[in-house]
């Protein structure tokens, strides 16, 4: 009687607190939306023109770890939300650390639910529990992955754009915004956020910087110490650039012919790995008596 007291009390709190940061964060974007109209009419009525309302700066980078100003501060004390915050943007989420921490704790609580209900032992309950937490860090991970690879393909096209505004006689900016203005995402955003820090700072070493915090991949590294290193010293950048392309496109051959290569012994090894686990579903399913003896 307890626990199901337990369970209901647990479940409701989540719920609550579910529907609490999602009104907070509609409410928010409302009070954004409103507060755009009204800069956009105040510029209006002072006669100003329409681009330079579209110049003003509608919105302020958001900074928050959660919608909900409690938790807000809770997770601001804890020192893995910075690494938590990095996680998120190199996996391409606009989740906050306040809303995926909660998706870890719904996962938790919906295992333990659906293993109580099916009347498990203690030792297996925790062990669903354990897995149902890693699930959503394993899911961010895998898109982090993809995306990550993504970045990587598309680095020559963008080292090309930019060699190739060198050759016509413009500058490094011009050939960023070429990568921002003809590629498409993920890259765009990323080489985005490194214009609009080299314009903000006037230091491009610290956008340059900030762009291999955020893909921490080697080919990105060795391009903005290359650009970092043609700004203080000079030199036929355009020629390195091709040198460095040429060098990722040769590495992306052999990776694929490796990976072609060794198909048929990965596809053996993750059916081996599977194979245990259906049957032990299987089992479950038909006789869950006889599984629960063999624990």
């Amino acid at each position: 009687m307890w626990e199901a007291f337990w369970l209901a009390g647990a479940s409701g709190s989540l719920t609550a607190l579910g529907v609490w940061q999602g009104l907070a964060l509609l409410s928010e974007r409302a009070l954004k939306t409103r507060q755009v109209s009204e800069r956009i009419s105040r510029i209006s009525q002072e006669g100003g023109s329409a681009q330079e309302a579209e110049a003003q700066p509608a919105f302020v980078r958001d900074d928050r770890f959660s919608v909900v100003p409690s938790l807000d501060r809770a997770i601001r004390r804890a020192s893995i939300a910075p690494s938590i915050v990095l996680f998120l943007q190199q996996a391409g989420s606009r989740l906050t650390v306040g809303a995926y921490l909660l998706i870890h704790l719904v996962c938790a609580a919906t295992a333990y639910l659906v293993a109580s209900w099916f009347g498990l032992q203690p030792f297996l309950i925790f062990g669903v529990v354990a897995l149902a937490l890693v699930i959503p860090y394993v899911v961010m991970s895998a898109k982090r992955a993809r995306r990550l690879n993504k970045l990587t393909e598309q680095l020559p096209d963008a080292i090309r754009l930019i060699a190739a505004s060198l050759r016509a006689g413009l500058g490094l900016d011009v050939g960023l915004n070429a990568v921002v203005n003809e590629l498409p995402d993920p890259i765009r955003s990323e080489f985005r956020q490194l214009v609009n820090e080299f314009l903000l700072e006037l230091n491009i070493n610290d956008a340059f910087r900030r762009l291999t915090d955020r893909v921490p991949l080697v080919d990105y590294r060795l391009f903005s110490a290359s650009a970092c290193l043609h700004r203080e010293i000079g030199g036929n950048f355009a020629e390195l650039l091709d040198d460095l392309e040429e060098t990722i496109r040769e590495r992306f051959r052999l990776h694929r012919e490796l990976k072609t290569m060794t198909a048929l012994a990965r596809f053996e090894g993750l059916l081996l790995a599977i194979v245990p686990v259906i049957t032990c579903l299987i089992i479950f399913v038909l006789n869950p008596k006889h599984l629960l003896e063999f624990w």
